[in-house]
C-alpha cells in the first residue's frame, strides 16, 4: 500500500510538473494548477530528540493572480499526510485513559489534514532563465 501512494504520487507530481510548464509559458495574470509532493516527517520531544520518520505527502491545487511584474498572490488548498512512527502514546492518553494498555505503549502516530497556504511570491529575475523566488505567508 505505501509503495501503491509513493509511485502515484511521483507520477502525479510528473504529470502535473509536466502541465505546470504550459501554466508558466502563458502571460496571463492568473494561473491555476495542481500540485504533489513526498514528505517525511516526525515529532520532536520536548528534551530535542526526535521520533522515527513517517512517509507521507501531500495533494493539492493552487491560484496565482499576477499583482505586478515579478509579484504575485497565491491561495492553496492542500491534503496532507504527517506524523511519526513509534511514538510513547503516553504523551498523546492521560494514564487513566482506556485508550492506553500495556500492549499498546508505542504506535505510528499519523495527522491527516487539510492546510490552506495564503503566500505572497517574489520573483527577482522574471524574464530571464535564471529564476530567484521567494514565497512568504501563513498556512491555516
Amino acid at each position: 500500500m505505501k509503495n501503491r501512494f509513493l509511485n502515484l504520487s511521483f507520477a502525479l507530481l510528473v504529470i502535473l510538473g509536466a502541465s505546470g510548464n504550459g501554466f508558466g509559458q502563458d502571460k496571463s495574470k492568473m494561473t491555476a494548477g495542481g500540485k504533489a509532493a513526498y514528505s517525511l516527517s516526525t515529532i520532536s520531544k520536548t528534551n530535542g530528540d526526535a521520533y522515527s520518520y513517517l512517509s507521507g505527502g501531500s495533494v493539492g491545487a493552487f491560484f496565482s493572480y499576477k499583482v505586478i511584474t515579478g509579484l504575485s498572490v497565491i491561495a492553496e488548498l492542500n491534503y496532507c499526510k504527517k506524523g511519526a512512527k513509534e511514538v510513547d502514546m503516553s504523551l498523546v492518553y492521560r494514564d487513566d485513559s482506556p485508550y492506553l494498555s500495556d500492549r499498546m505503549t508505542r504506535a505510528d502516530f499519523l495527522f491527516q489534514t487539510l492546510e490552506i497556504p495564503l503566500l505572497v511570491n517574489y520573483n527577482a529575475f522574471e524574464n530571464n532563465a535564471f529564476a530567484l523566488k521567494a514565497f512568504v505567508g501563513p498556512s491555516f
